[in-house]
C-alpha cells in the first residue's frame, strides 16, 4: 500500500489527517495527481456512491458591494462588467427558485452581494424562504448573505433555511492581504453564529492567494478549528498582483451551495460573500 492508500483508509474510518499527512498531499507532485484523485474517489464512493446533488443558485442582489475583497469582481471599485441590481422582490425570488426545482434541484441557494444584511433585509429574505418552503417542503434552502448580526441566523433557521454559506477564503495570517474592510475574525464569527442557530455551515477557501502550504492547511478542513463545517469546498485563484491585492479570474465556488456555473438563474452573477 502507498501512503495515499493509508490516508484513504484513515478517511474511510472518519479520521482527520494529521498535519504532516495533509501537507504531504499539498506538496505532492504532478506525477502523483491521478493517485491523489483515485484515493479521494475511494472515500467519495463509499459515502456518496456515484450520486450527485443538483443545487441551484439564485442571485438575489448583485454588485454594489462596499467591501474591498481583492479577488472579487463585485468589490468596491471593481471595473468588471457584472450585473448590478439591488434586492429582488419576493415574487422574483420564488419564480427563479421554481425554475431550479423544475430542473431537478434539491437545494436552492439565495446569494446576495454586500457586507451583510440589515434586519429589514432578513425580513424580506425570510418571507420569501417561508413561502418557498410552503410550496416545496422537501427542497433545502441555503442562504449566503454576508456577515450576520445578532439574531439573524436564528430568524433564517426559523423561516426554513437549511444551510448558510460563508467562506473564510484564506488563513487568518493571510487575510489582511486580500481584504481590509473586514477581518478573518468577522467571517469566523458568522460561521459560528450560523452553526449555533442550527444552520449547516458551508465555508470554504480560495487556494493560491499568496499563502504557503502551512497556512493553507491551517485554513482547511484538515484543521480541527475548521472541522465543524458540514461542507468545506476549495477553489483556485488564477491571477494576482503582489501583496497589494488579488485579482482572481475566477471566484470562489461552493459545490454544496451551487456556486458554480453548472446551473444559474437568468440574472446570475456569483457574489463572493
Amino acid at each position: 500500500m502507498t501512503w495515499l492508500d493509508d490516508l484513504a483508509e484513515k478517511a474511510l474510518a472518519r479520521e482527520l489527517p494529521a498535519r504532516s499527512e495533509a501537507l504531504e498531499v499539498l506538496r505532492s507532485g504532478d506525477d502523483e495527481l491521478m493517485d491523489v484523485v483515485a484515493a479521494a474517489f475511494r472515500v467519495r464512493l463509499r459515502w456518496f456512491g456515484r450520486r450527485v446533488k443538483l443545487n441551484y443558485l439564485v442571485n438575489i442582489k448583485s454588485g454594489l458591494c462596499p467591501e474591498d475583497c481583492f479577488y472579487c469582481s463585485q468589490r468596491a471599485g471593481s471595473a468588471a462588467d457584472v450585473l448590478k441590481y439591488t434586492w429582488l422582490k419576493p415574487d422574483e425570488i420564488l419564480k427563479t427558485s421554481e425554475a431550479g426545482v423544475q430542473a431537478g434541484a434539491k437545494r436552492v441557494c439565495l446569494v446576495a452581494s454586500g457586507r451583510g444584511p440589515t434586519d429589514a433585509d432578513i425580513t424580506r429574505v425570510c418571507g420569501a424562504i417561508a413561502r418557498f418552503k410552503e410550496q416545496h417542503p422537501d427542497v433545502e434552502v441555503c442562504a449566503c448573505l454576508g456577515l450576520l448580526s445578532d439574531g439573524q441566523a436564528e430568524r433564517l433557521h426559523r423561516a426554513g433555511t437549511t444551510a448558510y454559506n460563508h467562506n473564510l477564503n484564506t488563513a487568518e495570517s493571510n487575510y489582511s492581504d486580500i481584504c481590509t474592510t473586514h477581518s478573518y475574525a468577522d467571517r469566523a464569527d458568522t460561521v459560528r453564529r450560523a452553526k449555533h442557530a442550527g444552520l449547516s455551515p458551508c465555508s470554504g477557501l480560495i487556494a493560491g492567494m499568496g499563502e504557503t502550504d502551512e497556512p493553507r492547511w491551517a485554513a482547511s478542513g484538515a484543521s480541527p478549528r475548521s472541522a465543524a463545517c458540514a461542507s468545506w469546498p476549495w477553489s483556485a485563484s488564477s491571477a494576482r498582483t503582489p501583496r497589494s491585492g488579488w485579482r482572481a479570474a475566477g471566484r470562489s465556488t461552493c459545490a454544496a451551495c451551487s456556486r458554480s456555473p453548472c446551473t444559474s438563474s437568468t440574472r446570475s452573477s456569483s457574489a463572493t460573500t
